[in-house]
């Protein structure tokens, strides 16, 4: 059965978004302020969790950062990652963090001072948990308890060498390969399970994101943009 959906206005920045399970009217999105339920059906949304306390809400958190990326783990915790909202003329720094939602609707801060997090994702085994911090040139990987949904022994994975690039988004292929984005020269790199590249392919744009075929993961559909400076 098809849902009807109808335009709808969001004020805010507004990132990721995840299916609940059950129903097909309603999403939960990242938004401007917190975690957010969205139905399709009358376009109205509410927050469901505030990332931030009523203190940080007071010393100005909430104004100036916004969530970014996200991604749901294999017990269907949301991660969403935030970072310095540029609208609100706010500086990149590193008072980003990066949330989790558990099915309860209990909220966690799971890694803090981060800048601009990017490209959430586990390994096939799910031993494992990588996120990207754009500025500083890493994707990192941390140890990863599927059954808590904690990370210890953070570390990095993979540091991108070209120097007009950074790391943006990723995703990984059937044979646990890295496809990665290097946001500002043009470029998606294949990075091997161990960390290492071992491909990549040129594209006649800075700005790029990519994303794997749904069914067999055998195809690499890269998207661009057209902006000249755009923040990852």
């Amino acid at each position: 059965m098809w849902c009807k959906c109808i335009s709808c206005k969001i004020t805010h920045n507004h990132s990721t978004t995840a299916n609940i399970e059950g129903t097909d009217s309603k999403f939960v999105f990242g938004g401007k302020a917190g975690y957010a339920i969205m139905d399709k059906t009358t376009g109205k949304w509410e927050y469901i969790k505030k990332f931030w306390t009523e203190d940080e809400i007071k010393g100005g958190k909430e104004k100036r950062l916004r969530s970014n990326d996200g991604a749901v783990d294999a017990k269907g915790r949301y991660w969403i990652t935030t970072m310095n909202d540029s609208e609100e003329g706010a500086e990149v720094t590193d008072e980003g963090v990066i949330f989790r939602l558990d099915t309860d609707g209990t909220l966690h801060r799971m890694i803090e001072k981060v800048t601009i997090p990017n490209g959430i994702s586990w390994s096939q085994d799910n031993k494992l948990i990588y996120f990207t911090d754009s500025p500083t040139k890493n994707i990192f990987v941390a140890d990863f308890d599927l059954e808590s949904g904690n990370l210890s022994n953070k570390r990095v994975f993979f540091h991108v060498e070209e120097e007009e690039g950074v790391p943006d988004g990723h995703c990984q292929d059937a044979q646990g390969h890295f496809w990665v984005s290097i946001f500002g020269c043009g470029k998606v790199v294949r990075v091997s399970p161990e960390g290492t590249k071992v491909a990549e392919i040129k594209l006649p744009t800075r700005c790029t994101t990519v994303s794997l075929t749904k069914t067999d993961y055998s195809q690499v559909l890269p998207n661009f943009s057209a902006a000249a400076n755009v923040e990852v």
